[in-house]
């Protein structure tokens, strides 16, 4: 019981993380300029240092040690944010960023702890599932604190709260659920996203990362782990293993990083396109959330093919790019996006590990975490070195 509530815990404490920074974006932009922008993709470069860390940090102290430590560190990142967002000098917007990229590290090494905690026993697809959706649940609420804080003049008191649940898992006893001698590669549940994604995550795709999940917002990977027991036998040879490896990790870095892009700046957006002030803007990062889930949920009950979606999600998100003159237009195409792509994650990722045979997949579940990561720090780092990320006449032209 003790470890259920823990972990109940964590995962709503990586939610909170990945949905209320891009909430407070707007708040600290307004006050510190563009430059805090930056926190979004430096919080996924830092998921994923995370991501490859955890790994032989888990197979060295066990998940229960290394899930204090690493929530530890989430909650003094949170705090740390929290006097830094208060700043308005250039100096301040450089500690923003830099503590938004130990925050990540955090993150990812929380995300994979968890994962591998939630694996014990029987019951491992329900039971992350059933985290996730703490995870998405957390990562929907936070935003509208961030809201009314805002409006009463405390934004920063947000983040705050959301390091309460962190805090939590760093004072309890710790939960041992698996020995160090027997580690799983990380997959993601929450982002950081999106993430997390995941994510965000969701690598551990909040939930989700990544993403974000980065980080709280994908689907248990779990599934797509164990479903390679009905794998071709054997393991692949090298060139067997690029074909494989090479378009599933590209394709999760693109994933990954337009994730990132709409849900680490969801606020921004609204608050650029359609004018709102940076508390009603925060509800941004709610309806990302919110979006999400219910495409996730849709997506679990249809079988569209993963090209299938990712062609129409590309179309739409180049719509959302090209709109720049239609404010409404673009918000729009973007929320669409976010439903199509929403079970997106899970599937590739479990289409790349079904070609492999058990010991490959384990082997190269981490791997492929860390390139989604990767790509949700490259992509959003792309799109400000072009331009800030919308289209608002008041904040110079951009791609969204």
């Amino acid at each position: 019981m003790r470890a259920s509530r823990t972990l109940v815990a964590a995962f709503a404490g990586m939610g909170a993380q990945a949905s209320v920074v891009p909430a407070l974006l707007p708040a600290w932009s307004q006050r510190a300029g563009d430059g805090v922008l930056a926190a979004v993709p430096a919080m996924f470069a830092g998921l994923f240092v995370g991501v490859l860390a955890a790994v032989p940090v888990l197979a060295r102290f066990g998940p229960g040690r290394v899930l204090r430590g690493s929530t530890a560190a989430q909650a003094l990142a949170l705090v740390g944010l929290a006097l830094a967002g208060r700043g308005t000098t250039a100096g301040s917007v450089r500690a923003v960023v830099v503590v938004a990229a130990v925050s990540g590290v955090a993150f990812g090494v929380t995300e994979s702890a968890t994962s591998l905690a939630a694996r014990a026993g029987a019951g491992t697809d329900r039971r992350l599932g059933g985290l996730l959706a703490v995870s998405a649940a957390t990562a929907a609420v936070l935003p509208v604190l961030a809201f009314a804080a805002t409006r009463a003049g405390v934004a920063d008191a947000a983040l705050l709260v959301a390091a309460i649940p962190a805090t939590v898992v760093a004072l309890r006893p710790a939960v041992g659920t698996r020995s160090p001698a027997s580690p799983v590669a990380p997959a993601p549940s929450a982002v950081p996203a999106g993430g997390t994604s995941g994510t965000v995550t969701s690598a551990v795709r909040p939930p989700g990362g990544p993403g974000r999940e980065p980080g709280p917002d994908r689907q248990p990977e779990e599934a797509a782990v164990t479903s390679t027991a009905s794998a071709p036998s054997g393991p692949p040879g090298r060139g067997g293993l690029v074909r494989v490896l090479a378009p599933a990790g590209v394709a999760l870095a693109l994933y990954v990083g337009v994730e990132t892009v709409l849900s680490g700046w969801s606020a921004v957006l609204v608050h650029d396109l359609l004018g709102a002030d940076p508390a009603l803007a925060a509800l941004g990062a709610s309806a990302f959330w919110v979006l999400m889930s219910a495409g996730r949920a849709w997506g679990a009950r249809t079988r569209g093919g993963v090209m299938v979606r990712a062609l129409v999600a590309t179309g739409l998100f180049v719509c959302a790019a090209a709109g720049g003159r239609a404010p409404v237009a673009v918000v729009a195409a973007c929320a669409a996006t976010v439903l199509v792509v929403a079970p997106a994650y899970p599937r590739l990722l479990g289409a790349a590990l079904d070609r492999l045979d058990g010991p490959s997949a384990v082997r190269w579940t981490g791997p492929l975490v860390a390139a989604g990561a990767a790509g949700g720090s490259l992509l959003p780092a792309l799109v400000l070195r072009l331009g800030p990320p919308s289209s608002a006449p008041t904040r110079g032209s951009g791609p969204l």
